[in-house]
């Protein structure tokens, strides 16, 4: 019938609640807002990365970032090469991004704005496709669409380790 009222059972249950939130909240935070003029900023850091462009309905995506992340891993080079997520269409669905592959990425990015704008700022070729990856190193920018080849991605880490940025 009636339960008996359980003030430490609340206190955690009311805890927990407010973990939860602060969690979320935090995680939320971390994804930054891209925009058409971030693309030029990021490329000017003359910072080595690799950025992929992605999207909630990207079904190739997931499985191009995890092993993107597997070789970054991997890799024998001096120092790790950040990992980039853009997604273009995540704005609306913040809570999406808050699990899977996206949380594969050093650093999360949500666009804002017109995607068209984005595509043509990125690169006036670009149609749009994802995972459009983009190696960056030395202010330039190496576009592929789709998963690169291994031994592609192996040659561009050891381009970026025996010429790193001043």
């Amino acid at each position: 019938m009636w339960k008996r009222f359980n003030l430490r059972r609340q206190w955690l249950n009311t805890g927990l609640l407010l973990a939860f939130f602060l969690f979320s909240n935090i995680a939320q935070a971390a994804a930054l807002d891209f925009t058409t003029q971030s693309w030029n900023r990021f490329v000017q850091q003359n910072k080595a990365a690799i950025v992929v462009f992605t999207s909630t309905d990207c079904s190739h995506c997931p499985s191009v970032v995890e092993a993107l992340h597997q070789q970054l891993q991997n890799g024998k080079q001096g120092h790790r090469v950040p990992l980039h997520l853009v997604v273009m269409d995540g704005a609306d669905e913040p809570a999406a991004l808050q699990h899977g592959h996206y949380t594969l990425a050093d650093q999360l990015w949500v666009f804002q704005g017109n995607p068209a704008a984005l595509q043509y700022s990125v690169n006036a070729k670009w149609r749009g496709i994802t995972p459009y990856i983009v190696l960056v190193s030395q202010q330039q920018a190496e576009f592929i669409l789709g998963k690169p080849d291994s031994a592609r991605l192996q040659d561009w880490l050891e381009k970026v380790k025996s010429n790193p940025a001043k």
